[in-house]
């Protein structure tokens, strides 16, 4: 196969795996309005996170992510027990920040990362939850996205041997790789920030 048609069938990690994706794919989070200003059932949580859940974009469903799941939280003091069946803004937050939280840390870790974020400044978790949404809305524009780093890594491929079909597998896995690692770099970043914080939180 030439270099022209390994180009023609050229697309992205995102392209390839979601289909008929759309850019910018994080846009549907600038128009979210955050937290309602009212008490919440574990229901209406749950339905409020799956909408602002990234797992439709790709096209799943989080099963992780379920009222029983909020009721386990409870039991297991990650989240303080509601005065009923409703819970305040402040604890939809931090529900919903944990369930964000979760694919990366472990529910201890996730509490102590919140607990750390509502202890260094006079913002309440609502405020940081709608400001949060409204930066991952924008990653796209501040970050290079997966099909730069895609395109860097075939680039690399390439410049090593000889073009061929298997160019993009090997690429896609090269960037799926790469990001695990830098998420894996993140996580180890934010749990040594709360360990041993600065005077000014950073």
């Amino acid at each position: 196969m030439s270099n022209d048609e390994i180009e023609e069938k050229l697309l992205g990690p995102v392209e390839m795996i979601i289909k008929g994706a759309e850019s910018p794919l994080f846009s549907k989070f600038s128009n979210n309005k955050g937290i309602p200003d009212i008490e919440l059932m574990a229901s209406q949580i749950v339905k409020l996170g799956t909408s602002n859940s990234i797992g439709s974009i790709i096209g799943v469903n989080d099963q992780a992510f379920e009222v029983a799941t909020i009721q386990n939280w409870v039991k297991r003091g990650i989240i303080e027990s509601p005065d009923g069946k409703k819970y305040p803004p402040q604890q939809v937050a931090r529900i919903l920040m944990t369930n964000d939280l979760k694919v990366l840390f472990e529910l201890k870790e996730a509490k102590e990362i919140i607990d750390y974020g509502e202890s260094i400044s006079n913002f309440t978790l609502v405020e940081l939850y709608e400001y949060h949404l409204s930066l991952f809305s924008e990653i796209e524009k501040l970050t290079p996205s997966l099909n730069v780093l895609y395109g860097r890594a075939l680039e690399i491929i390439r410049a090593k041997r000889d073009p061929s079909e298997d160019d993009i597998k090997a690429s896609t896995f090269v960037t799926f790789l790469t990001i695990s690692k830098w998420a894996s770099f993140t996580r180890e970043l934010i749990l040594k920030w709360i360990e041993s914080p600065s005077i000014d939180g950073v």
